[in-house]
């Protein structure tokens, strides 16, 4: 029997638009209509191709909003992870108190030496004090852009904290190896590649889809 999943099918990467350097929220939103129209299941708001972390928390939330409203009959996936804890925090209550679904956050970057045991203390606290009961957080397997990978021992030790609330794992390593073995590992999880190329090989091993 094919796994359940949440979250599924194609997701689109949004790039933001700009206008005088910031944000152009009329045209991010006329994108977004051309997308419903062409049968998109979800939408990924800054995430690596929007440029998230080139955006303040204000132009950040203005994103999700215009995302939201524009497409209210999509699934909504915001990118909230910060080299900080508590902007990661911040940012993921927010995404979720503007209606976003669910969100996608990156290891903190920077240090990329940091302990696995770091890590889960890192996300045990972004899911306690920012990921809703029966709301899901996935974590963004980037290791050649964050410095930091989520491995299979993060993974384990974090679905024994925080259970289900644990969606999946995005993996844009490149690395398709890697990317079937998460799929058959976890097939209770959302496991989406992060490029085109791969997405037959994530459904054939059981994942979710793909969001690029």
């Amino acid at each position: 029997m094919p796994p359940m999943h949440t979250y599924s099918g194609v997701y689109t990467a949004l790039a933001t638009p700009l206008k005088d350097g910031r944000a152009d929220l009329d045209r991010l939103q006329k994108h977004i209509r051309v997308l419903v129209r062409d049968g998109v299941d979800g939408l990924l708001v800054n995430g690596t191709t929007g440029e998230g972390q080139s955006f303040d928390f204000g132009e950040r939330a203005e994103l999700v909003f215009a995302a939201r409203e524009a497409a209210p009959e999509l699934k909504i996936m915001t990118g909230t992870g910060c080299a900080a804890l508590t902007d990661t925090i911040h940012c993921t209550q927010k995404a979720f108190e503007l209606g976003s679904d669910c969100v996608l956050i990156v290891p903190p970057f920077f240090f990329r030496s940091v302990a696995t045991a770091g890590l889960v203390e890192f996300y045990k606290r972004v899911y306690a004090e920012a990921v809703p009961a029966g709301r899901k957080a996935l974590l963004y397997h980037i290791p050649q852009v964050s410095g930091v990978p989520v491995s299979f021992d993060l993974l384990d030790r974090l679905k024994d904290i925080v259970g289900d609330r644990l969606g999946g794992v995005k993996d844009s390593s490149g690395d398709v190896d890697n990317l079937v073995k998460l799929c058959k590992r976890y097939p209770e999880m959302d496991i989406f590649s992060g490029l085109d190329d791969f997405l037959l090989d994530d459904l054939q091993a059981g994942g979710a889809g793909c969001i690029t």
